[in-house]
């Protein structure tokens, strides 16, 4: 089962060459205190260098990442894998500061 993903839908370019889309969240992909702008924009920079991804677009403010790709070169749990391996090493080759602030209430 695949929990990243919001979303999933299949269709066709204008070329009849088949392609399918998913959405995933990346709140889920970077669970605090990993998820920031820029680790979010690092992770959608990365995914476009997925072989048989075809677009992805990012909304990092609103937390959604959309992915189109060619499901005769990639399945959803292939893309799914690959999007988490990517999150992980992109997160943890950046360090996070947490910090508390006190007071401000």
């Amino acid at each position: 089962m695949i929990l990243l993903l919001a979303g999933a839908s299949l269709g066709y370019t204008s070329g009849m060459t088949p392609t399918a889309s998913e959405t995933f969240q990346l709140q889920a992909l970077l669970p605090a205190p990993y998820y920031c702008l820029g680790c979010a924009s690092r992770v959608c920079d990365a995914v476009r260098s997925i072989a048989g991804v075809t677009e992805a677009l990012c909304a990092a403010e609103e937390g959604a990442l959309d992915i189109t790709y060619d499901p005769l070169a990639l399945s959803a749990e292939q893309l799914a894998a690959r999007v988490r391996e990517l999150a992980l090493s992109i997160t943890g080759a950046v360090g996070h500061a947490v910090f508390r602030l006190t007071g401000l209430d």
